[in-house]
């Protein structure tokens, strides 16, 4: 599926201030890759445990994106996180 439009709520854009700089350009290249394909292999995107019509893919082997779809080709960032979220 091609993203036409991305939506960042305010604690993702709070929270992507605050990363490492290297973080932060593994997660723009990430989302370059996600604008074209939101499942591309690579990004191991997959249902966000325990809630509704949420998803994640990850931007390294411990940080992910959280993100909900939102319709017509649009989603919304709402949050990136460490893979402890899933212990």
């Amino acid at each position: 599926m091609r993203i036409r439009e991305i939506y960042y709520t305010n604690k993702f854009v709070r929270k992507i201030k605050t990363i490492p700089k290297a973080l932060k350009k593994a997660a723009r290249a990430r989302e370059q890759l996600f604008k074209n394909n939101c499942f591309d292999p690579t990004l191991k995107t997959h249902s966000f445990h325990g809630k509704p019509n949420r998803y994640a893919f990850w931007v390294t082997h411990a940080h992910l994106i959280i993100f909900k779809i939102t319709g017509n080709g649009a989603v919304t960032m709402i949050d990136i996180a460490n893979a402890s979220i899933y212990e």
